[in-house]
């Protein structure tokens, strides 16, 4: 899809050990201030915004806060206002907050949008809270088909960083192989 000038595609990122990138995209009407493109051998081009570059989104929370004041919206309305909302506090920099109110919206994990899930690791990742993205990085591994490098990455990723090594899972053979050719 060609972006047009006022409406851009953003993706909030979490680049992780091994080049792992966890990308979730949201259409707002706000230009990037700094972006960079990486791409994976195996997978597509992404815009990622860094910490750095990010946008104070303070005007959209508003908005969507006062929205959820309205007693008239319904619970599946109120259920994407408060996910919209998550994800622009994680792009905001408020990761702990964003990352909990996602939580709280995903409703069934089993059945919730894998993007949904990798936003609320983003978050904890971000705040660098290895013990809380682990539960939700464990649920990804379990939900992810077919298993990409990207899920490995994240999962082992999760055990170094909470100091369970044991339980690092490594690459399948046919992954191993495409991992070794790039």
């Amino acid at each position: 899809m060609a972006l047009m000038p006022h409406r851009i595609h953003l993706f909030t990122i979490l680049t992780l050990v091994f080049g792992l990138t966890i990308a979730t995209q949201y259409s707002l009407f706000t230009p990037i201030a700094q972006a960079q493109t990486v791409s994976h051998p195996d997978e597509e081009s992404i815009n990622i915004i860094t910490p750095d570059a990010r946008i104070q989104y303070t005007a959209e929370i508003t908005a969507i806060e006062k929205s959820l004041k309205n007693p008239d919206l319904s619970f599946d309305k109120k259920t994407a206002l408060n996910q919209s909302l998550a994800k622009l506090h994680i792009m905001n920099g408020a990761y702990e907050d964003g990352a909990e109110l996602m939580e709280y919206w995903i409703g069934d994990w089993q059945t919730a949008p894998l993007q949904n899930i990798e936003q609320i690791i983003a978050g904890w990742f971000l705040a660098k809270n290895y013990q809380r993205a682990l539960p939700w990085a464990e649920r990804l591994f379990q939900r992810a088909t077919p298993k990409q490098r990207k899920h490995y990455d994240l999962i082992n990723k999760v055990y170094v960083e909470t100091q369970q090594l044991e339980k690092i899972s490594p690459y399948p053979a046919e992954l191993k192989k495409r991992v070794s050719s790039n």
